[in-house]
């Protein structure tokens, strides 16, 4: 449940597939499978990408903050960012 690059990309393909909703239970699941979870910049970066194609831009654009200082998600996140900002 904490393995984040498969998580980030079953969303990805849950969106693809218009199924986003199915999404959402696994990202809980990780959320609660540590206790520390709320730490992990991965799982932020996961919940902001689901955020985002939920049409949700405020909680997308805090979720990727956080994780753009990572040097794994960063990135990613900021680039995420940037798409949130252009609207695409």
């Amino acid at each position: 449940p904490t393995h984040f690059l498969a998580l980030r990309k079953l969303i990805v393909l849950c969106r693809h597939a218009g199924r986003l909703a199915e999404a959402r239970p696994f990202v809980e699941r990780a959320k609660s499978a540590h206790a520390k979870a709320s730490t992990k910049v991965g799982l932020e970066f996961c919940a902001g990408l689901l955020a985002r194609h939920e049409s949700n831009p405020s909680e997308a654009l805090a979720r990727f903050n956080a994780a753009r200082r990572d040097s794994e998600w960063g990135q990613l996140a900021v680039e995420q960012m940037i798409e949130v900002y252009i609207g695409a």
